[in-house]
């Protein structure tokens, strides 16, 4: 029996918890991308320049968590490499956590004010670079050989998932103050978010 054979866990379904968490993962990650999105354009009530103005908030909330993402995940690589992957893996997912609970009260106390929530945006991109490389690192810890390939291929197809439901669905979490006469109530949102993140 070789050494990589008896790191194998002896349960039925090894990554289950590693897809659970990529799952909610890229899910919070694409729906406050899109919670953000929305509130910015809520503002936004000049019919003429709306479009303009509402795909320039949409490139801004992309930007804001994509620059944090591609700076970070080379060394974000090479942290996984020198730490434990599982550690890195659960320590990330507390980080997630916490900015969603801070999303959560920075909305309940000013949720006018969009610099903290894009600021939240920015912190998530750089959570999800750290938590990128560490999934994929422990899978050889926690998969035999021959289903390394079926692995990767699972996380991939539950990411995609979550990304088209994250996006899909996150506007909608503010469904409890979709007329704008409420916002007040739009911590209901990031809230939800960070339940499902725990």
């Amino acid at each position: 029996m070789t050494t990589s054979q008896t790191t194998v866990p002896h349960y039925k379904h090894p990554i289950r918890g590693l897809l659970f968490s990529q799952f909610m993962g890229a899910f919070n990650d694409n729906a406050w991308k899109l919670i953000v999105f929305t509130l910015a354009t809520r503002t936004l009530v000049d019919p003429g320049s709306f479009e303009y103005d509402s795909q320039m908030k949409a490139t801004l909330a992309l930007l804001v968590f994509l620059i944090p993402f591609l700076l970070f995940s080379i060394p974000a690589g090479s942290f996984a490499d020198k730490n434990s992957k599982h550690h890195v893996i659960i320590w990330t997912k507390a980080l997630e956590v916490g900015l969603m609970a801070l999303a959560t009260v920075s909305l309940f106390f000013s949720p006018t004010h969009l610099i903290l929530p894009y600021t939240l945006l920015g912190m998530m991109g750089l959570q999800s670079a750290l938590f990128g490389p560490a999934k994929y690192g422990i899978l050889p810890q926690v998969l035999p050989y021959e289903k390394l390939s079926k692995g990767n291929g699972v996380i991939e197809m539950w990411s995609m998932i979550a990304i088209i439901a994250g996006t899909g669905l996150g506007p909608m979490l503010l469904v409890a103050d979709k007329s704008g006469n409420n916002p007040a109530l739009t911590w209901t949102g990031p809230l939800i978010l960070t339940v499902l993140s725990t």
